[in-house]
């Protein structure tokens, strides 16, 4: 990426962040969320500080559960996603959209039918 489509990713990437921060800071009384609102204050003031960024993501999250659905399609839309995902759980399992042939294990082999 040049560096003047990164700093145009890095500008629409924080544009949607900060849309998708007052959503959920006003989404049920329109007044502010005083714990959001706090957490968001804090990672400013204090750029890399791992705790306040974990306290955040925390409030986010909760924040995210408790969101309208209209605001998650809205979200998933932004950013490309179907509001779907996969998880694969425990060795060699395969997850996501797979096209073809996906062989895990130990000392498999492949062979092509007809040779």
């Amino acid at each position: 990426m040049t560096g003047e489509a990164g700093a145009a990713a890095g500008q629409a990437t924080h544009a949607l962040g900060a849309r998708l921060l007052t959503r959920l800071m006003n989404r049920d009384s329109g007044e502010p969320d005083a714990e959001l609102d706090t957490a968001s204050r804090d990672v400013a003031d204090n750029p890399g500080d791992e705790d306040f960024e974990a306290a955040l993501r925390a409030k986010l999250k909760k924040a995210l559960r408790e969101a309208d659905p209209g605001l998650l399609a809205e979200l998933a839309a932004a950013t490309g996603g179907s509001g779907q995902h996969a998880v694969a759980h425990g060795t060699r399992s395969v997850a996501g959209t797979v096209s073809g042939t996906v062989i895990t294990g130990d000392r498999n082999k492949f062979r092509r039918h007809g040779r």
